[in-house]
């Protein structure tokens, strides 16, 4: 089974528009509203690749149903902690259809008190010993330290291979429990080491520091449109960006490639096999216009065209 973390869940409003114009009236071509943040993203994404997935979190008392409703209707498991009298947050998508370009708002979300964090850790516990993989995903809601994934991942490390997806300070001391894999993109790894990485040697270099350090297992750095480098102890391998003609938007790619490795450490597939199934997974998101849940026969069209190479 795989476990996934809905920190901070949203509901995702893209708005698609022809050329965006700061400071003046811009009309939408196209709209779509999503179940989402990144934890239910992670979700939808490793169900329909055919994973067995539960889903814990917060989530608003006024939003509740309309969350519950969702993935009931995709066979995920939940089990939420309530924060009262609440909505979840909503997070704004803009994308220029003539450049591709993304703009995103998003909304910080509702206060969560230590109280119901203490809640949460003891529903993430029980559930881990049953995951094969536990997923820690996004931003943190207001009202908890940076500490927060550092501290889940030191209760659970033991139970679970534990996948964690955040960035600045939250990522900082999230590594400092030793999960089994971080996945930030470039920037976010960037900010971490505290320099502008560019080159995939330099990439490879610091993750294999960071390896060594913190007892990390697998570092997968996502370059957008340059594709992926992922680092372990023994090896690094470079996965290469398919071209997709047809890309609707990129939003929630990454949370598919996420999805993708948690599905290949699920079936126990060896380091190379996850890579594939990962990038296979974040490709058919861009051809969709929100989240997901990826198409599989598109997955399965892609997956025999992803080409990895060992870095030397």
């Amino acid at each position: 089974m795989i476990l996934t973390v809905a920190m901070n869940p949203a509901i995702d409003k893209t708005l698609f528009v022809e050329e965006l114009k700061l400071g003046a009236t811009n009309r939408a071509v196209d709209v779509s509203r999503n179940i989402g943040g990144k934890g239910i993203n992670v979700a939808k994404n490793a169900r329909a690749l055919g994973a067995e997935v539960a889903v814990v979190g917060f989530i608003g008392e006024k939003s509740k149903h309309v969350f519950e409703d969702y993935l009931s209707s995709l066979g995920i498991k939940y089990d939420f902690v309530i924060i009262p009298n609440v909505n979840v947050r909503e997070n704004i998508k803009l994308i220029e259809t003539s450049t591709g370009q993304l703009t995103e708002i998003n909304e910080r979300g509702p206060d969560v008190d230590h109280q119901l964090f203490e809640v949460l850790k003891q529903k993430i516990s029980q559930y881990s010993k049953q995951a094969d993989v536990t997923v820690l995903s996004g931003s943190l809601p207001r009202g908890l330290s940076a500490s927060a994934y550092k501290e889940i991942i030191t209760e659970i490390r033991e139970n679970t291979r534990v996948i964690l997806d955040a960035s600045g300070e939250a990522l900082k001391q999230g590594i400092e429990a030793s999960p089994f894999m971080i996945k930030p993109n470039l920037q976010e790894f960037s900010q971490l080491l505290g320099r502008d990485l560019k080159e995939i040697d330099e990439i490879v270099a610091a993750a294999k520091k960071l390896i060594e350090e913190y007892g990390i297992s697998v570092i997968c750095v996502s370059m957008g449109a340059r594709g992926s480098v992922t680092i372990t102890p023994e090896a690094a391998y470079y996965a290469e960006p398919l071209y997709i003609e047809d890309v609707k938007t990129p939003v929630g790619a990454g949370d598919a490639l996420v999805a993708g490795f948690a599905y290949g450490f699920e079936k126990g597939l060896d380091i190379a096999d996850a890579i594939k199934i990962a990038t296979a997974t974040a490709s058919a998101s861009l051809m969709l216009e929100d989240t997901g849940p990826i198409d599989l026969e598109v997955f399965r069209t892609l997956l025999p065209r992803i080409k990895i190479t060992e870095v030397r």
